[in-house]
């Protein structure tokens, strides 16, 4: 079935709680997880063609009748043929649409007069004592360099993150900034008695929603749903308050993130995320990577195991604040366990033990990384893979 792109943009402000209850201890706001929950736009999705095809969501699972349709988008965590191949943000420049990334989180930046001034490429460290073992290289800026940023809340277009996964410097001006795609917007909100129109006192909350900025989309990659089944075009409820959101529906813009084959002085690999990603972690040892045990050896602690079926070392790690996901369950209606998972723009320099590098790195560039069946539906653990080449070595013992 064809791959079909969903692009999605706001009527209103969103709103997508992170996974603290409104209920929490302290009375804190709540903000918004953003880019939207994968979850949230495939149950929006399914809802939106189950609307066009003018489902009686009461009867929805057991009726013979939405048979058919529940062949083709499935009942809760069963998607059926459902996959996602990736959600993005998306910025309009003229007539066309360009999507963006996370900036890949190797990359740092100094600030001259309040401003983004040089952006520079962290190194692997020399090993090091640490809490995850004896000799644990952790990820270090350059020689002289102080003052640093991370990229959290930034993003690069297709160009910019295949220039960084080729081993190119990059300048601050094609680093996008979170406030030039979307504002958050605080608000208060209150509990109300419908019944006698009044106030309930002492029921305040507060929360953080996202307006975006003209122009801007987000773009979600599905397969799996037969076209007979799938509107054009329409309005589709989203996220906290069930907010309005207008959506297309065409046909696929691939990522297309072109390597260079032709490189020298290669010391492996480094592999960045692009969906988030689940590790489940054993209580004897953390790993950082799905699958992969802790080793230590004489010269550094490394971490093993396999991608597609071919063994590496994992070296060091960039891994960007844990992603809360929870939501809830319309089925069985109640929460949703909730569990961290990696960040999209997290990295990981690995060396390959059967192959050559740049052969590694075209076998894993722009796969997705095996996990259990509905974080394989959800696209979880989709990756692009670059060089990573002896400059991005600290010499020096830091």
């Amino acid at each position: 079935m064809n791959k079909k792109t969903w692009r999605i943009t706001p009527l209103d402000s969103w709103f997508f709680r992170e996974s603290r209850p409104m209920e929490s201890i302290g009375g804190s706001e709540l903000g918004s997880v953003f880019p939207p929950p994968t979850r949230t736009l495939i149950g929006a999705i399914r809802t939106a063609i189950g609307n066009h095809h003018n489902v009686d969501w009461v009867s929805y699972e057991t009726d013979p009748k939405f048979e058919k349709l529940r062949d083709q988008i499935g009942v809760d965590d069963d998607f059926k043929s459902i996959k996602v191949h990736g959600v993005w943000l998306s910025q309009k420049k003229g007539a066309n649409w360009k999507r963006l990334f996370p900036a890949p989180r190797n990359l740092v930046y100094t600030q001259k007069a309040g401003k983004m001034s040089e952006v520079i490429r962290l190194q692997v460290g020399q090993a090091r004592y640490c809490d995850l073992g004896q000799k644990v290289r952790m990820a270090v800026a350059p020689n002289g360099i102080s003052g640093i940023n991370g990229v959290e809340n930034h993003w690069v277009n297709e160009e910019t993150l295949a220039s960084v996964l080729n081993g190119r410097d990059i300048s601050s001006g094609v680093i996008i900034s979170s406030q030039e795609l979307y504002e958050e917007e605080p608000r208060l909100g209150i509990a109300r008695d419908n019944q006698i129109r009044n106030v309930e006192e002492g029921r305040l909350y507060q929360t953080r929603h996202i307006r975006m900025k003209p122009g801007v989309a987000v773009e979600i990659d599905v397969s799996g749903i037969d076209e007979s089944f799938i509107p054009p075009s329409g309005i589709l409820r989203l996220g906290g308050e069930g907010r309005g959101a207008a959506f297309e529906v065409i046909d696929n813009t691939s990522v297309n993130i072109k390597l260079e084959k032709e490189q020298s002085q290669v010391s492996g690999l480094i592999v960045t995320l692009l969906a988030p990603m689940y590790v489940e972690q054993d209580q004897s040892s953390y790993t950082p990577f799905p699958g992969f045990k802790k080793m230590e050896t004489d010269k550094q602690t490394v971490w093993k195991g396999h991608i597609n079926g071919k063994s590496y070392s994992l070296h060091c790690a960039v891994i960007g604040k844990p992603m809360r996901e929870g939501g809830w369950s319309m089925q069985k209606k109640q929460p949703r366990q909730v569990r961290s998972l990696i960040p999209p723009g997290s990295v990981f320099y690995l060396t390959p033990e059967e192959l050559d590098p740049i052969e590694a790195i075209d076998k894993i560039h722009m796969t997705q990384l095996d996990g259990n069946k509905i974080d394989n539906a959800l696209g979880y653990g989709l990756v692009a893979a670059g060089i990573w080449n002896e400059s991005n070595v600290a010499k020096e013992e830091i």
